[in-house]
């Protein structure tokens, strides 16, 4: 029927003032957080929910906005065209992600995501809100959104001040973290189910020397309350030249810690000569090559030669 009803209607719809038509605006996403969706350049869609007269999805429904046009001039486009009601008071609240979140919905106002896994790390979800408070038909604009990271951003970092020695990282990963997790009145609540955790594998952090710091790669996990003792970092290290080391599995542990939404955080590991020792030799000792110079006998005397005459 509605198709119909459009086909019945094609010309009279497309007479309608552009003025009328609801448009948004060249989003702007907030990068206080480098993350997959790192500008505008990285936004190719978003969804949306608007509604007036007290209803909060009456005009939008988790429905997609696409980004066309060419930089910095983008333009976006619903694919549900709606129309401005004069005297109305509307408000919008848009989402995204890398594909549609089928569950989302409107709880008090608020966005809401049930159940929402995170497998590989990639997935950057942002929200924005907007809201028009007495629409003047006459002197409408295109709806203004700035798009906000929920999610937590996490790299490790390697460093050392032991001299002469390049270690090698590699396989670096983060184990035991809540990978499912619901967002409600602008919360996360991570799953308590044990089933729901997960190792992310954040890759290899090169090399390391006492004036060079190796990182992994940067990935986007559920923000979540760290324990000590629960979620370790476990990577692989080799180290060479004034010591030589062949590759061995190491554990690092973590703090307790809060991961909040929007933030950016790179724990940093300090190499030294007590944390790489080989787990299954915890008496391994690590010392330098010393010297040492007698005062008696350190350096001997001159031979005499003798006296020899000159011709």
């Amino acid at each position: 029927a509605a198709m119909a009803l459009a086909s019945c209607t094609n010309e009279e719809v497309l007479n309608v003032a552009d003025s009328r038509a609801i448009s948004f605006d060249n989003a702007f996403v907030n990068n206080s957080t480098r993350a997959a969706i790192n500008g505008v350049d990285d936004l190719t869609k978003f969804y949306v929910f608007a509604g007036f007269d007290s209803e909060v999805d009456n005009v939008y429904k988790n429905n997609v906005v696409t980004r066309g046009g060419v930089k910095p001039s983008y333009t976006w486009t619903p694919e549900y065209i709606a129309y401005w009601q004069d005297g109305k008071a509307y408000t919008f609240d848009a989402y995204a992600a890398n594909d549609k979140i089928e569950n989302a919905k409107l709880q008090n106002g608020k966005l809401n995501f049930t159940d929402v896994t995170f497998t590989d790390g990639t997935n950057d979800i942002l929200v924005a809100e907007a809201s028009v408070p007495t629409v003047d038909i006459e002197s409408v604009q295109p709806v203004a959104l700035e798009f906000s990271h929920v999610l937590s951003q996490v790299k490790f970092t390697f460093e050392t001040a032991i001299e002469n020695v390049n270690f090698t990282i590699t396989g670096v990963s983060f184990n035991n973290v809540v990978n499912k997790g619901s967002y409600a009145a602008s919360v996360w609540t991570a799953s308590s189910t044990g089933s729901d955790k997960q190792a992310y594998s954040f890759g290899d952090a090169g090399s390391v020397t006492n004036d060079a710091k190796g990182s992994t790669k940067t990935l986007i996990i559920l923000p979540q309350q760290l324990s000590e003792g629960d979620q370790t970092v476990t990577f692989t290290l080799k180290a060479e030249g004034a010591l030589a080391l062949d590759e061995r599995t190491l554990t690092a542990k973590l703090p307790t810690f809060d991961l909040t939404e929007g933030y950016s955080y790179n724990f940093v590991a300090t190499l030294t000569k007590d944390n790489i020792k080989d787990p299954e030799n915890p008496d391994e000792d690590f010392k330098p090559i010393e010297f040492t110079i007698s005062e008696e006998d350190g350096i001997t005397d001159w031979t005499s030669g003798g006296d020899q005459g000159l011709k």
